[in-house]
């Protein structure tokens, strides 16, 4: 389907709907804001602001243009079928109470989404009287020109009307469409979560002079989210005018006509390769929205993970209750798009493409394990039990989607943890096979039934167990990861079959029940060994 974008024919017949009267002024507002350089005052109510008393709009500009006055102007707006009536009633009724403002030095304008032909009569007639400063009317025809110098306006009105923009999408169409996709909603405040340093350069970067700024995320979607919230909790003003300037493009062949417009927009290109120079040349700030495919370089915007802290407030400031959104928080910090899953109305349609059953196998070594390092051969072996196969040969696929969009897992130097253990949970225990769970339970007893060889050391002596090679072969990341593993298998699934025949929690059980009578003579002795190393000691 060809793109295609509202006009007045589209807007004639919007007039008819329920919510054309409501967002008719916000349409306005939107316009002058995109397309006015000079705008010293601006109130304009729209949707249930409406049902207030007084002008739909009020707007002062320095330098007007041609569908906004220069100077003061008085806004009246209407959808009747009878423009001409609507006008005739609000001219007459606002020339005999102008409502503090004075008519020889004010335009009255009305406004209309259908089309009126004669208008120019009615204007000329009441230019004639003398009683304001100038009348202009602007109906569907003057609308339609209108938009065409606001593309991001246009794109988003347009999909308000059932058509399709194409390659093209309004920041804050986005921003609604990703927000509201929760249960409750994402607000700003949880996006940025601690993440202000960032927010205040991109805020820096539209103010300075025209350039292009990256902002990498775990996944170009966040980074988009991330954008939008900066702009959504500034200032009504500020922030209405960005959105009505701030444009997705998303093919080069919109890119390269929308870039020659000459009216200053906030492009955000969403395609690779993107020619920036154009862009930038003609007046237009172009920020990059990026994931992790993206290779860091000096100057871009590297979003940290979101505070913890900071997530849990604006959690509570959603509604959630204090022990939820704690909870909730910590899911933020390790992964935003982990904690929009869990909250999706619908998160059947926000899987991974790491989830799918062809990519999942790769994964689900490191969800078994949680947390390992590298540098300890040990640990390695104990990932290679875990998948059936060489260290290398699985470093190396998980390396891969450490550099991609929504990353699984993450490495810190030697380092390896999964971003998010339940959100991984979630989508790949399904997965799991008899064959898998054998190899956990095989690696478990090996792991944890170990006694610590610094024990075998005086204790006077045991500061210097490192030195003297008396350390565990398994480092304290895989054990705590293995532990947390089955401790999800009982808490989080309990259950869930995980290989067709035994629940998780059933497995949860197995294990624990298998560890502690595997290793209680081992125990007994440790107790034993510990109570003489006591003794002698005092």
């Amino acid at each position: 389907m060809l793109p295609t974008l509202a006009d007045a024919a589209d807007l004639a017949q919007w007039a008819n709907r329920l919510d054309a009267q409501g967002l008719l002024p916000k349409l306005i507002r939107r316009l002058i804001l995109a397309t006015s350089s000079d705008i010293t005052r601006i109130g304009v109510r729209s949707e249930e602001g409406i049902r207030y008393p007084g002008y739909d709009g009020i707007v002062e500009a320095g330098k007007g243009n041609a569908f906004v006055p220069t100077g003061l102007s008085a806004w009246e707006m209407g959808v009747n079928q009878d423009p001409k009536g609507k006008a005739e009633s609000d001219y007459t009724k606002r020339t005999e109470d102008p409502l503090g403002v004075d008519p020889f030095q004010t335009t009255f304008v009305f406004v209309t989404p259908r089309r009126w032909p004669g208008k120019e009569d009615w204007v000329e007639d009441k230019r004639m009287s003398g009683t304001w400063h100038d009348v202009w009317v602007r109906d569907a025809d003057d609308l339609e020109t209108w938009l065409e110098l606001a593309l991001a306006v246009h794109a988003w009105i347009s999909r308000l009307l059932g058509k399709d923009p194409g390659n093209i999408q309004a920041l804050d169409t986005f921003w609604t469409d990703w927000s509201e996709a929760t249960q409750p909603p994402l607000s700003a405040e949880l996006v940025i979560s601690g993440r202000d340093e960032a927010s205040k350069r991109i805020i820096q970067h539209i103010q300075s002079p025209p350039s292009a700024l990256t902002v990498c995320a775990d996944a170009q979607d966040e980074a988009l989210a991330f954008i939008a919230a900066t702009i959504e909790k500034l200032p009504e003003g500020e922030r209405d005018g960005l959105f009505a300037r701030t444009l997705i493009v998303e093919s080069i062949q919109a890119w390269r006509q929308i870039t020659i417009v000459e009216q200053p927009m906030v492009l955000l290109p969403t395609f690779k390769p993107v020619d920036v120079v154009q862009a930038t040349r003609r007046g237009h700030h172009v920020l990059i929205p990026a994931g992790r495919e993206t290779v860091e370089s000096s100057g871009m915007v590297v979003l940290p993970r979101p505070s913890r802290q900071a997530a849990e407030g604006a959690l509570q400031a959603m509604g959630l209750n204090e022990e939820r959104a704690s909870s909730l928080a910590s899911l933020a910090h390790h992964s935003l798009l982990a904690l929009r899953r869990k909250l999706s109305l619908y998160p059947e349609v926000q899987q991974p493409a790491w989830a799918s059953p062809d990519k999942a196998r790769v994964v689900l070594p490191a969800l078994l394990a949680g947390n390992w390092d590298e540098a300890l051969q040990g640990d390695q072996d104990a990932i290679a039990v875990l998948a059936g196969r060489p260290y290398e040969e699985v470093a190396q696929d998980l390396v891969r989607y450490t550099q991609e969009s929504d990353p699984p897992v993450r490495q810190i130097g030697s380092v390896w943890s999964l971003t998010s253990k339940e959100d991984a949970w979630r989508l790949l225990a399904r997965y799991l096979t008899k064959q898998d769970m054998k190899r956990f339970r095989d690696v478990t007893p090996d792991v944890f039934g170990r006694l610590d060889p610094t024990l075998e050391l005086p204790v006077d002596e045991r500061w210097m167990a490192g030195a003297m090679s008396k350390s565990r072969p398994h480092s304290t990341h895989l054990r705590e990861g293995l532990a947390d593993t089955i401790a999800l298998m009982a808490a989080l699934a309990g259950d869930v079959l995980l290989d067709g025949t035994a629940t998780s929690q059933d497995h949860a059980t197995g294990i624990v029940t298998h560890l502690l009578l595997r290793n209680a003579c081992k125990f007994s002795i440790c107790s034993v060994s510990r109570s003489q190393q006591s003794h002698g000691s005092s």
